[in-house]
C-alpha cells in the first residue's frame, strides 16, 4: 500500500504512513531462528493458516475497523491496560477492573510527559503487583509491554506471574510461573527468555537471540497460544522466538491449567535471589487471545497509549 491515513493521538492529528507499516509487517514475517517460513503473501503456521490463526482461516482476531479505515487503537480482546497515569501507588485498569499497586515508590512521567512507573532495580523492592488469580482462568492471551531497560542485572524480571514457596535455606522459589526476563547470564547466552514452570513438569524455557536492548524503549509481546500448543516472543513488532508447549515426552499440555497465579508481578520475580526490574514501565496489556504477528506489529508501530 502506498496511501496515507490519519487518526487522533494525543496531542494533534498525526499522519501514519501506511507503506511504514507494511514494511514492518514484512519484517514480522520474516524467517527466524526457530521457525523457518517463506512469505509470499502471508505468513503460514504449521496448520497451513496464518501465523497466529488457530483454524488455519487466513487472519487473526479482527482489530475492527472496515476496508479504507484505520485500525481500531486497540483489539477487541484487551482484557486490561495499565497506562501508569496518574500519581501515588493506585495502577489503574483502563479496561477491567484488575487495578494494581505500585510497591516502594509512586508513578511519575517519562521524557514524553507520559505516565510511567520507574523502578529502581537492584534489590530495593520496587515493583507492580496485580491482583491474584489476573490470568489462569484464560485460554490464549497475549502480554504486551514498553519498557526501557537500565540494563542492570541479568534475571530481572519484566513479568513473573505464579506463585514460590520457602526452600531448604529458607529463601523463596518460584513454584509455578510465567516470566519474561530481559537477559539470563553470559554463561547461557545473555539472552531474552520466557520460563514456564508447573508442579508436574520441568521447566520450559524459550529462548530470544539477544538480551533486551539498554536505555531505549522497547515493546515485548509473549504470546500463549494454547489452540496451537506454542509460544511466541516478539520484539518491536517482530518474531524472536518460538517454542512448543510440550513436555518432555513431546505430549501438549494447557500453559495456564495448573498456574497458581497468586503473585502476579511486573518487575520482580518469584526467586528471592533475583534483582528487582531497573528501568521504566511505559504501558502493560494483557488479551484474552493470542494476536497474529500482523496485529503485534501493528500495536508495536502504534506505540503505547495510542489516544
Amino acid at each position: 500500500m502506498t496511501w496515507t491515513s490519519a487518526w487522533q493521538h494525543r496531542g494533534p492529528l498525526r499522519a501514519r504512513t501506511w507503506g511504514a507499516l507494511g514494511a514492518l509487517l514484512a519484517m514480522a514475517c520474516a524467517p527466524h531462528r526457530l521457525e523457518v517460513v517463506e512469505c509470499v503473501e502471508a505468513c503460514p503456521d504449521a496448520s497451513g493458516g496464518t501465523a497466529g490463526d488457530s483454524s488455519g482461516a487466513t487472519g487473526g482476531a479482527s482489530t475492527g475497523g472496515t476496508a479504507g479505515e484505520p485500525p481500531a487503537l486497540f483489539h477487541e480482546s484487551l482484557l486490561h491496560r495499565y497506562d501508569f497515569e496518574g500519581s501515588g501507588t493506585d495502577v489503574v485498569d483502563r479496561v477491567g477492573d484488575a487495578h494494581g499497586t505500585l510497591i516502594g515508590t509512586e508513578l511519575t512521567v517519562d521524557a514524553e510527559g507520559r505516565g510511567a512507573a520507574v523502578l529502581a532495580g537492584r534489590y530495593i523492592g520496587q515493583y507492580i503487583e496485580l491482583p491474584s488469580g489476573i490470568i489462569s482462568g484464560l485460554h490464549n492471551a497475549t502480554f504486551e509491554a514498553w519498557v526501557t531497560w537500565d540494563g542492570q542485572r541479568v534475571w530481572e524480571r519484566i513479568l513473573d506471574f505464579g506463585d514460590a514457596f520457602i526452600g531448604s535455606d529458607g529463601a523463596w522459589l518460584g513454584s509455578t510461573y510465567l516470566f519474561l526476563t530481559p537477559r539470563t547470564p553470559t554463561s547461557i547466552g545473555a539472552l531474552m527468555r520466557v520460563g514456564h514452570k508447573r508442579l508436574d513438569l520441568p521447566e520450559l524455557v524459550m529462548d530470544a537471540e539477544a538480551g533486551l536492548p539498554v536505555g531505549t524503549r522497547t515493546h515485548v509481546a509473549l504470546v500463549v497460544d494454547n489452540d496451537r500448543h506454542v509460544l511466541q516472543l516478539f520484539q518491536n513488532g517482530q518474531l524472536v522466538a518460538t517454542q512448543a508447549i510440550v513436555d518432555r515426552a513431546g505430549q501438549s499440555f494447557h500453559a495456564f491449567a495448573t498456574l497458581n497465579d497468586t503473585s502476579n508481578w511486573l518487575g520482580r520475580s518469584q526467586f528471592e535471589q533475583d534483582a528487582f526490574f531497573g528501568g521504566t514501565f511505559h504501558e502493560f496489556r494483557i488479551y484474552g487471545a493470542a494476536l497474529s504477528a500482523s496485529e503485534i506489529a501493528a500495536s508495536a508501530l502504534r506505540g503505547p497509549d495510542p489516544e
